[in-house]
Parts: structure tokens; sequence; C-alpha cells
């Protein structure tokens, strides 16, 4: 054959026998292959479509009795509503009233702070209130004569210290 004044020979498209073998060789590898391929793709992935056995029938008979079930579990449990409890005042706890996991009332007494802080402070008040009304009696009583007079000693000295600042300057 002739194409364009050449032959296949000096085109190089006529393959030479060693070729050939060459070429027929890997078609036949890669059949191989192939085959082998489908075969263990049938046998692991494809065996579900057989059909499976019939297993063989039982009957037994029904009896009345108590039916027995027990379930076991692990987990945490959390509550459904929880709240925050605070105090009024500070202080240490002398009696915790409930326990964990107890339902309580509005109202209730939960716990119990030592009382000997708050007496103290208590007693302080008491004493200040005293000592404040001491004082306004003594500021609503009339001066006496000789606090007057310690005052204008007083008020006398002050202005002599003016007096002596004025001329100095």
């Amino acid at each position: 054959m002739t194409v364009a004044g050449q032959t296949l020979d000096d085109l190089g498209m006529v393959l030479a026998p060693s070729r050939w073998r060459r070429v027929a060789t890997l078609l036949v590898a890669f059949g191989v292959i192939a085959a082998a391929s489908y075969g263990v793709y049938r046998y692991w992935f494809q065996e579900g479509d057989a059909v499976a056995p019939v297993a063989a029938s039982q009957t037994a008979t029904a009896e009345r009795g108590t039916l027995a079930s027990t379930l076991t579990t692990a987990g945490t449990a959390a509550a459904s509503l929880t709240s925050r409890v605070t105090f009024q005042t500070s202080g240490v706890v002398r009696a915790v009233e409930v326990g964990v996991g107890d339902t309580v009332q509005a109202g209730q007494v939960l716990a119990r702070l030592d009382e000997r802080d708050a007496q103290r402070r208590l007693q302080t008040a008491l004493v200040n209130v005293q000592t404040a009304k001491l004082r306004l009696e003594q500021l609503q009583q009339p001066p006496a004569a000789s606090d007057v007079a310690t005052a204008q000693a007083g008020v006398a000295s002050a202005r002599l210290q003016v007096l002596s600042a004025q001329i100095t300057l």
C-alpha cells in the first residue's frame, strides 16, 4: 500500500513479528487479570445475591407466667430545674437542714448561720445609737459660760493672727 508515494513499511506502520508477540502477550495478560478481578469481585461482593437456605421451622407451646425484665444503664443524670441559692448575709454555716437531691419548698429553711458575729454587730450598733443620742442631747443644751468664754478667747486669738499676717504683708 502506498500513501503519498511512501509504503507502510517506510512509515513504520507495519509491526514486526516480535512486536506482534509482545502485543499479544500483553493483551492475554490483561485478559487474565481482568477475569481474575471479576471473579474476586463476584466472590466477595456479589455473594448476597445467592438464595439463603430456608431455616427449619420450630414449634413451642405458649405458657402463662410472669415476665421478668431488667435494664441496666450507665450515664449522668441532670435535674430539669435548678436554682442558685444565696444568703442575705455572710457568715459561718452552723447547720445544713436539707440534703443533696431533696425537694424543697419556698420559704423552707435550708441552712442556719452562726449568730455570734451578728449578735456582736447588733450590740455595737446599739452602743453607737446611745452615743449619738447623748451627743444630740449635749448639742441641744444651752452652752455653759465657760464654753462661751473659751470660744470667745479662740476668736480673739484668731483675729490677732489675721492682723499680724496683714502687717507683715
